[in-house]
């Protein structure tokens, strides 16, 4: 599930509001297919574009290939299909360029896809990260997690990822 709340009260002046703590406004969800406009397979990012409008990754592998937008109060605007794209890597994150608005998705070996912000979603660029990275690459597997744009420099962006070594035929 998705869950909206208003936190204004943590940031309020008054002793008695403060108290009182984050207040439900909304929540949409639960399990569902592709289909279903408001409920989710496995929702595993949320991420806010600069039109305020709400994105959910909802992904998993034999599951939901998609993104699910709303709009700022949960309303569904459309939800965008990307099986044959996501297949190619197990996904992990998504994020919203803040600068264009394009979707950002990330998956665990390093695939990269960017997807255009106008109506029809098309892909915009495939990119292999791990093409990026050359240092000691024999060494073991990288692992990407997450992906974050800077709030200050448009033209960055940073990606977290682990490596796992293997030692003595055991990955550590």
């Amino acid at each position: 599930k998705i869950y909206q709340y208003t936190i204004e009260n943590f940031t309020s002046n008054n002793i008695v509001m403060r108290d009182r703590g984050m207040i439900l406004i909304k929540a949409i969800g639960g399990w569902g297919e592709v289909r279903d406009k408001k409920k989710f397979d496995n929702p595993i990012a949320v991420r806010i574009g600069s039109d305020k409008k709400v994105y959910v990754l909802d992904y998993r592998v034999g599951g939901n290939y998609c993104i699910k937008v709303f709009d700022e109060n949960l309303n569904w605007l459309e939800t965008i299909v990307k099986k044959a794209d996501f297949a190619k890597d197990t996904i992990v994150d998504m994020a919203i360029d803040p600068a264009t608005d394009d979707i950002y998705v990330l998956g665990s070996a390093g695939k990269l896809f960017v997807y255009d912000h106008k109506p029809g979603r098309k892909l915009l660029k495939e990119q292999n990260l791990i093409d990026d990275y050359v240092d000691d690459a024999f060494l073991g597997t990288r692992i990407f997690k997450s992906i974050v744009f800077s709030r200050d420099e448009k033209n960055i962006m940073y990606v977290v990822m682990i490596k796992t070594y293997l030692k003595n035929g055991q990955q550590n």
